[in-house]
C-alpha cells in the first residue's frame, strides 16, 4: 500500500472517530435533557443514569462495599416491577420494622417529603387495584433512628441501582456539575471531552490546508522545472533559471489578469443585454 493511500485511510479514520465521538456526546446531551423532564428531575441516556450519593443515609459501618456518601451509583429502568427483590423484614416485638437483610434491590424514587430523588433500599411491596405501593429504608442503622421507613408509589420509581462504586462517585465529581457541586468541586470532563474533538478536527483541517498548498506548490515548481527543460534552460544554472523563473512568472500573472479581464467583459455584456431585454420588453 502507498504511503498517501495509507495517510489517507488514518486521517479517514481519525475523522470517523471523532465525528462518532461528538455524535454520541451530542445524542448523550440530547437524551439527557428530553429524559429529564418527564423523570423526576434526573435525567437518563440509553435507559440509564448515573447519581451521586450525597448522603449517608445507606452507609454501613465497617462495610467497604456498601453505598456509602460519595458513592457513584447507576440505576436503570424498571420495565417489570413485580421482578423487583424485597428485603425481608426484622420486626421489633411491637410488629414494627427495625431492620431487614440486605438481599432486596435498592431503588431510587421521588420522594415529595424532601422534594428531591432519593435510594434506598426496597423492604415492602404490594399491589392493589393496579397501583404499586412500594416501602423503602436506608441501610444505615443510626439512619433508621432518625428517619422511619419511607410509603410512595409507582409514579414515583425512577430506577434500580445496577453498580455503585465510590471510584465511580470520584468520577462523576470532574463529570456532572451536580455531583461536583454536592462534592465541592468543579466538572470539567465533559467541557474538555467536547473541545478536544473539535480542536483535534480544526487542527487537521488545517494541516490538510497546508498539505494541500504545499503540494500545489511542488506541482508548480515541477512545471516549471518541465518548462525550463522545454526552453533549454539549465536548472541548475542559477541565473539562467531565476530570469526564466521571472519571465514565467510575469507570463502566469499576464495571464490571469487577462482571463480576469475577459470574465469581467462577459458580465458587462450580459449585464448590457439583459438591460437592452428589458428595454425591449418595455416598448412592447
Amino acid at each position: 500500500m502507498k504511503s498517501g493511500k495509507a495517510r489517507k485511510i488514518i486521517s479517514w479514520t481519525i475523522d470517523g472517530l471523532l465525528v462518532g465521538i461528538i455524535a454520541v456526546l451530542i445524542y448523550v446531551q440530547v437524551s439527557m435533557v428530553v429524559t429529564k423532564k418527564d423523570n423526576h428531575g434526573v435525567p437518563m441516556a440509553f435507559g440509564r443514569s448515573f447519581l451521586y450519593v450525597a448522603t449517608d443515609s445507606m452507609t454501613i459501618p465497617d462495610d467497604p462495599n456498601c453505598i456509602g456518601t460519595g458513592s457513584g451509583i447507576i440505576i436503570e429502568k424498571v420495565n417489570d416491577i413485580s421482578k423487583l427483590k424485597v428485603s425481608n423484614p426484622i420486626l421489633d416485638e411491637q410488629g414494627n420494622i427495625k431492620d431487614y437483610d440486605l438481599k432486596g434491590d435498592v431503588v431510587t424514587f421521588y420522594y415529595p417529603k424532601i422534594g428531591a430523588p432519593d435510594t434506598h433500599r426496597l423492604i415492602g411491596l404490594e399491589q392493589k387495584d393496579g397501583v404499586w405501593t412500594f416501602t423503602t429504608m436506608g441501610d444505615n442503622p443510626v439512619a433508621h433512628q432518625r428517619m422511619s421507613k419511607e410509603t410512595w408509589t409507582q409514579d414515583n420509581l425512577i430506577g434500580k441501582e445496577v453498580y455503585h462504586s465510590m471510584g465511580l462517585g470520584t468520577f462523576l465529581t470532574i463529570a456532572s456539575p451536580d455531583a461536583a457541586a454536592y462534592a465541592g468541586t468543579t466538572a470539567w470532563l465533559l467541557p474538555v471531552a467536547v473541545v478536544v474533538p473539535l480542536v483535534l478536527l480544526a487542527g487537521m483541517s488545517v494541516f490538510d490546508v497546508f498539505r494541500a498548498a504545499k503540494k500545489e506548490e511542488q506541482e508548480e515548481e515541477a512545471k516549471m522545472l518541465l518548462a525550463m527543460q522545454a526552453a533549454g534552460v539549465d536548472p541548475n544554472d542559477e541565473e539562467a533559471a531565476e530570469l526564466f523563473r521571472q519571465k514565467e512568472e510575469l507570463k502566469i500573472e499576464y495571464r490571469a489578469k487577462m482571463e480576469e479581464e475577459l470574465e469581467r467583459a462577459k458580465k458587462e455584456a450580459r449585464k448590457k443585454a439583459l438591460k437592452d431585454r428589458k428595454k425591449g420588453d418595455a416598448k412592447e
